[in-house]
């Protein structure tokens, strides 16, 4: 057993954070060159080759530095926990969400702390804060209730914070708004307990006691009205997400109270009336409305004024870009313009219309966010953006085409492999119609064998966009997918695991796409629906059954055989992959394909060139997009 010194502790860091920068390098060089040039291809390789060394390495270390902690087989100190609480400060600062090196080892000393009763207030107030914050970027999608849990004990520490560090009270103040966002995120949000929490905020805030002390976070206008902001969007339910709010009029009048308060102190001292805030904007009038001052129409103009005057000028570099005017905008002022579209506009084509080129506009700009920004915030603006505003679009395929540009521009390695399903299961369904044309025999408007001759064009075209639509739900969670400089913790591939849910919820919402929604469901459930994921979708009740159990077989084999973009994954060819189908055929597989596979010597030809020096075109074309994609 070897001894950890705080020096060592503070190394670490410093090369893991330094092999983060050198992943982004190595992603960025690789982009900058032309795909079409002599060299891109030994770039290519040589990039794939850094990086699995890269993986290793970091995985060597966090076995040396981190995992024993974690496990126990490594006993904390106080002096250890201040080293390790320390090098927290570049991981918020980036806004970079790595589990391992943050939330698991930030709660494993908290738990120390706690169990042997530590009176050092200042590690105690951090570890919390810090758990609270990674908790509610890690599990941004679900379970809030941690983070306020870590926030709230932060807050507790508030007696002690005349003698706490500067750090420490700067985690307190941050712990107060942060614990708002985080009850904003709750499934069912008691009102009450909202108003509690901004309530107490601003007596800490304004206390003179406090004031005093510099925090550097924000200044008191910042806070007043961001701080307000999620008040009055949570209580006058300014989101579809705040529906299961539960208020009553004295919680409404409150929120219709504080948003006219900060419009008419906006307004009082400053000139430009769209550099408001989006959501005291958004809720002054909502209340205007609600009081029957305005109407829907003129509701809908003023939000539509205010869309069209607002400042678009982001810089994306900037790491505190999602806190811009228009991304709040995205996120409160273009839901309203779409469900009040119909009451500012006599003819329904006009609203439809108007829709349509909002959406395609929305849209654009979230599919057009540098590849390079893979922030948790970013992609569950993405989210939201896709539910609301896809199913204005007017045709499947411009949609599908949508959701496909936005896969490739967040995730590189999502676009290459949705790509790579797509051509194999292509494959894979020529075969089946020319040797095995039953087996599609209940799909839509496929009756009998004769149908499935008739309606080859529909089959391939469907097939297609089921493996284009079938890792949606990735959109969602990319800074997880993006994750791989290092083996993923049990509670990020919890996360992970999440994906095919979150695709449903896209696809299903969506009248058009709704056809495609089973897929990304079952693609990871086994073929006898005993096992997979997710628990509660029976797969083999679907009617699309035989193209999730396509879909399936193409993931699985174009997951097993890319070792050029899975730095976790050993070299395998296509014929190793087989053997293993075959293996788990009857279980996991369904037999009637892996059978097809076994005695289709022409496919099996035609899978491993694919997944072999036919997968480099691929990359290829994906990197161009990408490429083209930034220079825009």
């Amino acid at each position: 057993m070897y001894n950890l010194t705080c020096e060592d502790i503070n190394n670490f860091y410093k090369r893991y954070i330094n092999n983060i920068s050198k992943n982004h390098s190595i992603e960025n060089e690789l982009l900058r060159k032309n795909p079409d040039s002599s060299k891109w291809i030994d770039l290519l390789y040589n990039k794939s080759n850094e990086l699995r060394q890269l993986f290793s390495t970091n995985e060597d270390e966090l076995n040396r530095y981190i995992r024993p902690f974690i496990s126990g087989t490594h006993s904390l100190t106080p002096e250890l926990c201040e080293c390790f609480l320390s090098n927290m400060k570049p991981f918020i600062k980036l806004r970079y969400m790595d589990s391992l090196v943050t939330l698991d080892i930030c709660s494993t000393i908290h738990n120390y702390l706690i169990e042997n009763n530590s009176t050092n207030y200042n590690l105690l107030c951090l570890s919390c804060s810090y758990s609270g914050y990674f908790e509610s970027i890690l599990i941004r999608l679900d379970h809030p209730e941690r983070a306020i849990e870590y926030y709230n004990e932060a807050i507790s520490y508030i007696d002690k914070f005349d003698f706490l560090s500067d750090d420490a009270r700067i985690r307190i103040v941050a712990s107060y708004y942060n614990r708002l966002i985080a009850l904003s995120r709750q499934t069912n949000i008691d009102a009450y307990t909202m108003i509690k929490y901004y309530e107490e905020a601003s007596a800490f805030f304004y206390n003179p006691q406090y004031a005093k002390y510099t925090h550097k976070l924000f200044t008191d206008e910042e806070f007043e009205f961001w701080s307000s902001s999620i008040v009055c969007s949570v209580l006058l339910k300014l989101s579809p997400c705040y529906n299961n709010v539960i208020s009553d009029d004295y919680t409404t009048d409150y929120a219709t109270k504080l948003a006219t308060s900060l419009y008419s102190k906006f307004c009082n001292h400053h000139t430009n009336i769209y550099s408001m805030t989006a959501s005291i904007f958004l809720s002054y009038n909502k209340t205007l409305l609600s009081q029957g001052k305005i109407t829907k129409s003129m509701y809908f103009n003023i939000l539509l004024n205010y869309y069209k005057h607002i400042d678009r000028t982001i810089v994306f570099d900037d790491p505190d870009f999602t806190d811009h005017i228009y991304i709040e905008t995205l996120h409160r002022i273009v839901p309203s313009l779409i469900e009040y579209a119909e009451y500012a506009f006599d003819n329904p084509e006009d609203a439809h219309l108007f829709r349509l080129e909002l959406s395609r506009e929305v849209l654009k700009f979230v599919g057009s966010i540098p590849h390079s920004h893979k922030t948790s915030q970013v992609n569950l603006l993405i989210y939201e953006l896709l539910k609301l505003c896809l199913k204005h679009i007017d045709t499947r395929d411009e949609m599908i085409d949508i959701i496909s540009k936005i896969s490739i521009n967040r995730q590189i390695s999502t676009g290459i492999h949705i790509s790579m399903v797509s051509r194999i299961s292509d494959l894979i369904l020529r075969s089946i119609i020319i040797h095995r044309p039953e087996l599609l025999i209940g799909l839509p408007e496929i009756n009998c064998i004769d149908d499935v001759k008739k309606r080859k064009k529909e089959l391939y075209y469907h097939m297609k966009n089921s493996a284009l639509c079938h890792d949606t739900g990735k959109i969602a969670i990319g800074s997880m997918i993006n994750l791989q400089t290092r083996k993923l913790t049990d509670t990020e591939f919890e996360i992970i695991k999440t994906h095919p849910d979150i695709g449903y919820d896209i696809l299903y919402n969506n009248n058009r796409l709704r056809l495609y929604a089973d897929i990304a469901r079952g693609h990871h459930k086994f073929a006898n629906g005993k096992g997979g994921y997710p628990k509660d979708f029976d797969n083999t009740k679907s009617q699309m059954r035989i193209v999730i159990d396509i879909i399936t077989i193409s993931d699985c084999i174009d997951a097993a055989t890319d070792t050029l973009g899975r730095n976790y994954a050993k070299s395998k060819t296509f014929y190793d992959v087989l053997e293993e189908l075959n293996k788990d055929k009857g279980t996991r597989y369904s037999s009637d394909i892996v059978e097809l596979l076994n005695s289709d010597e022409c496919l099996c030809d035609c899978l491993c060139d694919l997944t072999g020096k036919g997968r480099i075109s691929v990359y290829n074309k994906i990197y161009r997009l990408v490429n083209s994609a930034d220079k825009r």
